[in-house]
């Protein structure tokens, strides 16, 4: 027992870290299945852009939705970013993407005037009425387009969502540009199960401590040897404790 004291401190020091991060996020009603926020900045020339993107997620789990007037069905997810510039900044947003990397179906495309976010200072809202998507029923990314008509500047925001037809969610291309681009991975709809590395692949982790002699026959003793070097010991907590409560790395021998 004492040899695996050390993994479950480790472990809750980044859980309390996570949870503080995701606790962030103003309030926009409804009871979404995951948050996150994003920075996007760019600088060059005379260009001084930032944005700050919320991330919301909600499915027909979710106990309730925020005031639009949706409803959900048991194969679709509604995906919310709010979008607030940065008045440290000097120019204003004028383009915000997000990628559908497996051509998902998205059912609708659109942004909320009905919203007002709480919990921080939301400054101006700016109406974004140039939004798109490529393509029809099935889609390769979904803008929020438009010069003058979805301009961002540093001290106001907006609200925008769309509705895809899947079960499940991952990490998917974001852009945002204004005289020039910057990408992060944001929410969106995955047509796999999403995998974080968590409490389930620590105890596979945990079955296997200390073990010698990994090799290929014992699959580097259950996937725990994460370096195959052949013993499980500081080295692979290591390489584990930098994944946790992050998307399972490809391949992840622990799922």
């Amino acid at each position: 027992m004492r040899r695996l004291a050390v993994i479950p401190a480790a472990v809750v020091l980044i859980t309390g870290a996570f949870v503080s991060a995701l606790a962030a996020n103003p309030d926009i009603g409804g009871d979404p299945i995951y948050t996150e926020q994003d920075y996007f900045s760019y600088t060059a020339g005379e260009s001084d852009w930032g944005l700050t993107v919320y991330s919301y997620v909600y499915d027909y789990t979710s106990l309730t939705l925020p005031d639009m007037g949706i409803e959900l069905f048991e194969d679709e997810m509604l995906f919310v970013y709010l979008l607030d510039g940065d008045e440290a900044t000097m120019d204003s947003v004028e383009y915000f993407s997000v990628y559908n990397p497996h051509d998902l179906p998205i059912d609708t495309v659109g942004y909320v005037d009905t919203i007002i976010p709480s919990g921080y200072d939301a400054g101006k809202y700016q109406n974004p009425t140039n939004y798109q998507y490529s393509g029809f029923t099935q889609t390769s990314s979904y803008n929020f387009t438009g010069g003058y008509m979805f301009d961002i500047q540093p001290d106001e925001w907006s609200l925008v969502f769309y509705i895809a037809v899947s079960d499940t969610w991952g990490p998917a291309t974001g852009t945002v540009a204004a005289g020039g681009a910057d990408e992060h991975d944001v929410p969106a709809p995955a047509p796999e199960p999403l995998c974080m590395v968590d409490f389930h692949h620590y105890a596979r982790f945990a079955e296997h401590w200390l073990e010698a002699d990994c090799n290929e026959l014992n699959n580097w003793c259950g996937g725990a040897d994460l370096d195959y070097s052949g013993d499980v010991n500081s080295l692979d907590l290591g390489l584990f404790v930098d994944e946790w409560l992050d998307y399972c790395p490809a391949p992840w021998p622990l799922k």
